[in-house]
């Protein structure tokens, strides 16, 4: 049997799933159209088990495609549409819709924030915030659904919901980290300041899911993810996701 590698892209128009051979040709790709809920003009959210419900889809389709024509999935790797917020539980089910980074509601906070505070938070993560920027929109939350945060266990992206839904466990691309202003650019790590600079409770810190970065191996999926065969499950590698 041949071997070949899976990219899914979840963007916030269309999800992809697409396979390339070991060299690099490729064979197939699967696309679903993706939805987004507009409650009120700067309100842009996603239902998170309707968007898994996409990507299974795809890459059912595409593995059965596969199958047939006598391949089989070595490694996925994914990527999304980075900032807003995606909430989950302890048992990795959604606290609430996904907010997409075409969210506009914590906008109105960016002029509250202590200017000194964020100029110092810059020259650490190389990021000022923004509306749907993931620490502003929950600093947005913490105001106006502080019971959605109470229930709350992980802090993710759209790429880590997805990757949770595959491996059945907690984790954070590390590249998405740093472009929604959490790590420190220094260190490679998370930055404990990013909640206390934007006049937030520190302890949500805990609430950020273990970093792996976009080389590693962030687990292995199971047979129920992809209604057919265990796949290793890697993070975004851009030659097979863009």
């Amino acid at each position: 049997m041949k071997t070949c590698h899976v990219g899914v892209d979840v963007g916030l128009t269309t999800v992809k799933a697409s396979a390339y051979s070991e060299g690099g040709d490729h064979i197939r790709t699967v696309v679903e159209s993706n939805f987004r809920t507009e409650n009120r003009a700067d309100y842009q959210e996603v239902d998170m088990l309707r968007l898994w419900d996409k990507v299974s889809t795809v890459l059912a389709e595409l593995n059965q495609f596969l199958a047939h024509a006598g391949y089989l999935a070595q490694s996925i790797g994914v990527t999304g549409s980075g900032n807003g917020v995606y909430l989950v539980t302890e048992s990795l089910q959604p606290s609430r819709l996904g907010i997409a980074s075409t969210d506009t509601r914590a906008e109105g906070l960016l002029s509250e924030l202590d200017a000194q505070a964020i100029e110092a938070l810059l020259f650490k993560t190389g990021s000022r915030p923004w509306a749907a920027q993931t620490p502003l929109l929950l600093k947005w939350l913490a105001m106006y659904e502080p019971e959605t945060l109470n229930r709350t266990r992980w802090v993710f992206t759209c790429k880590d919901w997805i990757t949770s839904c595959l491996t059945g466990r907690p984790s954070a691309d590390l590249s998405d980290g740093s472009a929604a202003g959490l790590v420190n650019l220094a260190t490679g790590t998370y930055e404990p300041d990013v909640f206390v600079a934007l006049g937030m409770d520190p302890s949500l810190f805990g609430k950020l899911p273990p970093p792996v970065s976009t080389k590693r191996c962030c687990g292995v999926g199971h047979q129920y993810c992809c209604r057919a065969n265990r796949f290793a499950l890697w993070y975004s590698c851009s030659r097979w996701c863009h």
